[in-house]
């Protein structure tokens, strides 16, 4: 059992007393200005006045005007209900009982509230007695049955014409002056008697008991008729039609109201696309989203304290306490974690607070005498007497001792590798341990973050490439190395292996040939490529400059005589090359011709001259007959 703060526990006492003697009547506060004594309050959700009180983990204590509060400790936010301040809750239970403080406009209706905007707690007006009309909620939480009424239970009642078939003393036209007897009178659903079937109703004559008359209101508008705005009809029953009326705060919607009183026209947080909450009615009749919220989306809104990391500005001393961590649970803030020193209450991650002091030196490890609490909350082991920290074995309370880590380890304390240790106040020592992702290459570690140790894409056996680490693992990251061989064209490469990309001899700037790759350089090899003009036979030429590579004129044109010539595409040509039958004279022959000619020397019947294309003779023929 936690040993309890004797002084405050006197203080929490009195203030019950006073709270339990005092027939002071509960007083709700709306603002911190109505709560100022000899010192200046503030005024809670919960409607009630608190004052400072260092006592509480809060520092603010109920006043004796709080009903069932009064005198108790204000609870921290996520907290369940207030306590006295040791950790006992309202009902005498422990502060952990699921007990709820009711928020009078939070929309949800919840411990001794009636009701809370919309939320009715399935009461209607029937259920209070009523025969119709729209159940209201106040704004302090409690039922407004002014807008219920009685008509449809058959009788007659104040306010009323008729109810039903009940007509009173009237039963025809003819009674009311408007017609015959045979004209029945009629009662509206709002028990007022309607003249329809009467033979007056209709002539355009407003005629008492008639209100009004098609057209003719009579100056009546719906102000007149108690309500706020709209506009006024005669219906067919010679009674004023006020469904385009509308009057706020009737609990019915009517007009250009979107909703009223708990008659939200079947809308709620989540057809307007939230997640959860209450959908409330605005003073104006208008949907109120501000209790709306979607838990989960980063952002606080409707009655979300928080939402994920985002703790809207709160924080641990924001809540009443001196520190800690302020988390979020469910879009709550989550106190667990904080804690106030001092308080006399073990919270947050206090060993212990005062007297308050869960431990003895026995459950330490020793072997008796007594524990106390340190100013910073910690344990006071100086008078336990006995074995304890630094005996090298695990006692409880300690996580180590010694060489003794009790199964503990740098990964076990969360982190990804080291060395870990224990500290002379058998605690773990966490500095020789390590996190993958710090900057520092510890352990294991190849690398970390960008810190690849001095090493290379070429230290590492590549031929080139850029280095880098993998974060979740502290490795090296070696797909951005690259080798001369491994059939794929990396940085600085121009080919690998067979791989010449879409590299040829001709967008190399050769005229042709084969391109290759040099397998130990990853360079192109232009051995196989050519260029016409260089004189030197390559490739598919015929011929380069003065090389013909063994060609003559002879090997071309049989039996010719002369020199070949090489062409600017590097092939051979003939035009210097002489033969007979070329049909050119040339060097000895005495002919070079086809066909025959006339012999100019010859005046016979017959002179012709023909010549040998075997050996360029000519031969001539001179006869007469």
């Amino acid at each position: 059992m936690k040993a309890l703060n004797v002084g405050f526990l006197a203080t929490a006492w009195l203030g019950l007393l006073v709270s339990g003697c005092s027939d002071t009547a509960a007083f709700n506060c709306r603002s911190n200005d109505q709560c100022v004594t000899e010192d200046q309050g503030r005024c809670e959700s919960t409607g009630f006045c608190s004052f400072p009180d260092p006592q509480c983990a809060t520092k603010y204590r109920y006043g004796n005007e709080a009903a069932g509060l009064a005198g108790l400790c204000v609870p921290p936010s996520g907290a369940d209900m207030a306590t006295d301040g040791g950790g006992v809750a309202t009902n005498g239970e422990d502060e952990t009982a699921d007990e709820v403080v009711p928020i009078c406009g939070d929309g949800t209706a919840e411990g001794t509230e009636e009701c809370d905007a919309a939320d009715l707690g399935g009461r209607s007006c029937d259920s209070e007695g009523f025969a119709g009309g729209a159940l209201v909620c106040n704004d302090n939480c409690s039922l407004d049955t002014s807008n219920c009424n009685l008509c449809g239970n058959g009788a007659i009642d104040t306010g009323e014409e008729c109810d039903s078939d009940n007509l009173g003393a009237v039963q025809t036209c003819a009674d009311v002056g408007l017609g015959e007897q045979s004209e029945p009178l009629v009662c509206s659903d709002t028990c007022l008697v309607e003249y329809g079937n009467c033979s007056a109703c209709g002539d355009g004559v407003v005629m008492p008991p008639e209100r009004c008359e098609d057209g003719d209101l009579g100056g009546e508008t719906c102000a007149t008729q108690g309500f706020d705005s709209g506009e006024l009809a005669c219906g067919v029953g010679c009674v004023f039609d006020t469904a385009a009326c509308s009057r706020c705060g009737n609990g019915l919607i009517d007009g250009r109201e979107a909703c009223d009183g708990a008659d939200l026209d079947n809308k709620s947080c989540a057809t307007q696309g939230f997640s959860d909450g209450a959908l409330k009615c605005s003073g104006a009749c208008q949907l109120d989203e501000t209790s709306c919220f979607t838990c989960g989306d980063g952002n606080t809104t409707g009655s979300e304290a928080c939402d994920g990391a985002n703790l809207n500005g709160n924080s641990c001393q924001t809540e009443g306490f001196d520190g800690g961590t302020l988390s979020c649970s469910g879009c709550a803030l989550n106190t667990s974690g904080c804690g106030s020193c001092g308080n006399g209450t073990i919270d947050g991650d206090e060993d212990c607070d005062q007297l308050d002091v869960d431990q003895t030196c026995e459950g330490l490890g020793f072997d008796n005498g007594d524990l106390t609490c340190t100013a910073s909350c910690t344990y006071q082991t100086s008078a336990c007497i006995g074995d304890g920290c630094g005996d090298g074995n695990v006692d409880p309370g300690e996580s180590c001792d010694g060489n003794a880590l009790g199964g503990g380890s740098c990964t076990t304390q969360g982190f990804d590798g080291g060395t870990l240790s224990c500290n002379g106040s058998c605690g773990y020592n966490t500095t020789a341990c390590f996190e993958c992702g710090d900057g520092s290459i510890n352990g294991s570690e190849q690398c970390d973050s960008g810190n690849v140790a001095g090493s290379s894409c070429g230290s590492l056996g590549y031929d080139g490439g850029s280095l880098t680490c993998n974060n979740g693992s502290c490795t090296f990251n070696e797909s951005g190395c690259y080798s001369c061989g491994d059939g794929s064209i990396d940085s600085g490469e121009q080919c690998d292996s067979g791989v010449l990309g879409a590299a040829t001899c001709a967008n190399q700037g050769y005229d042709g040939g084969t391109l290759g790759c040099n397998n130990s350089t990853c360079q192109f090899n232009e051995s196989a490529c050519f260029e016409c003009g260089d004189g030197v036979l390559n490739g598919g030429e015929a011929c380069d400059g003065s090389q013909f590579g063994g060609e003559t004129c002879a090997s071309q044109i049989d039996e010719a005589t002369g020199s070949l010539t090489c062409s600017a595409s590097c092939t051979i040509g003939t035009s210097n090359c002489i033969w007979c039958g070329d049909g050119i004279m040339n060097g000895t022959e005495a002919c070079d011709y086809t066909g025959t000619i006339d012999n100019p020397s010859c005046f016979a019947s017959i002179d012709l001259c023909y010549c040998d294309l075997n050996t360029c003779e000519q031969e001539c023929i001179c006869e007469n007959f």
